[in-house]
Order: structure tokens, then sequence, then C-alpha cells
């Protein structure tokens, strides 16, 4: 699956952040509303991948630089919060074209191909400041976990290939509503990926990501 036609991230980056205000981030949690000790949330979230690159591949007896451009992203995660602590599990597709520094095929296809990175990870979380900021509804956060990607591409060389990541990050949320029912969450996150085969470099990226979450 090609997704090079989610370039209307920004659009809907600005109706979600639309949204937010619409709901009422501004508002107080109502006093004595629902138990926030537990907070069960699943969401969806959009960003993109800064580029990097990914390797030197051999065709044909000759080496050749392979580099990704920023890739958009797209994903769903779900999870839980506590005061202090939280997680979450989240799938994304990060899509980008590639070049082909020196590429052979200049005479027939060309440099550009598409790439597409599957992405499951697992996340802690870390609340500093617990409740306490915003009546309950500001949480700012750090956050780490594994994950593991797969590579899909028009060029044969980057197909196929299975990395492991390695993230940090932090970011803050912001609950929505009157009783924090949606939340906004920006998303700042540094991550370490390498194939298992160490074909390709390791690759040092970092993500941005705006998304949505719904108390369940």
């Amino acid at each position: 699956m090609r997704l090079s036609s989610i370039r209307w991230i920004v659009p809907a980056t600005l109706g979600l952040v639309s949204l937010a205000a619409q709901n009422g981030w501004a508002q107080p949690l109502i006093p004595g509303g629902p138990d926030r000790e537990q907070d069960w949330r699943w969401g969806f979230y959009l960003g993109w991948l800064d580029g990097v690159q990914i390797g030197q591949v051999n065709v044909g007896g000759e080496n050749f630089d392979v580099d990704s451009e920023t890739a958009w992203l797209v994903g769903l995660r779900g999870g839980e919060d506590r005061e202090y602590w939280g997680w979450d599990v989240s799938f994304g597709i990060a899509s980008a074209e590639i070049d082909v520094e020196g590429d052979p095929f200049a005479t027939g296809e060309g440099s550009d191909e598409d790439l597409d990175l599957y992405l499951l990870r697992a996340d802690a979380y870390y609340y500093p400041t617990g409740h306490d900021w915003g009546e309950g509804r500001v949480r700012p956060y750090l956050s780490a976990g594994p994950g593991i990607g797969w590579f899909t591409s028009d060029f044969d060389e980057v197909d196929g290939k299975v990395v492991y990541d390695a993230s940090a990050g932090l970011g803050i949320k912001w609950l929505l509503g009157d009783e924090g029912q949606t939340s906004l969450q920006l998303d700042y996150r540094w991550h370490f990926m390498e194939d298992f085969n160490r074909d390709l470099d390791n690759m040092w990226r970092q993500e941005v990501s705006l998304g949505m979450g719904f108390r369940f």
C-alpha cells in the first residue's frame, strides 16, 4: 500500500486544533467528575519522520547511497494513563520517497522510488506533574520504548528489510471537553533504528506528531 497521498496532513492537523478549541480545552474539569486515577484511551495521530540516509547498497558491482526524504506518518494507538505514569501501544505507517545517488536505472525508472515503513511499538509514559497543572487538564510527559519496523519499497535492495527501533521523547497532553473525554497530544520523539542483518546504516530519526485521544 502506497501512502504518498497523505499530504493532507497539514490541513488535517489544523482541523484537530480547531476541534480542540471548540471542545473547550481551557475549561476546568468538573469537580466530582469521573475518577481519573485510571484512564483508558485510544486515538490516532498524524506527523512526520525526518529524512535520513538509509545505507549504501551494491547494484551490479557498484555502490550507491540510498537516502529517504521526509516521511509523512499516520497511525493508531491505545493504552492506559494513571496520575504519574502510563503506557500505550501504537501502529503507524510512514510514507516517503527515496533517492539513489548514481542510480544505475537513471535511463529507465529514475532515482525516485516509493518507501513505506510499518512501525509497531510500545511506550511507557512518565507524567512529572501528575494532575497538578490546569485542573488536571495539562499533562507534560517523558516517554520511551521499543518497537519493530518493516520497510516496503519499489527499490528491491531496501524492500522487505526489518528493523528494530528504540525511541525516547517528550510531549504534552491536553484533556478537552467538560469531562476530559477527548484529548489532544503533541509529541516529539527521537528514534534509533537498525536492521537485524545490519545491511543498512544505523538510522537516527526525529518524529513530530499531533494526535487525538478518546476515553473509554
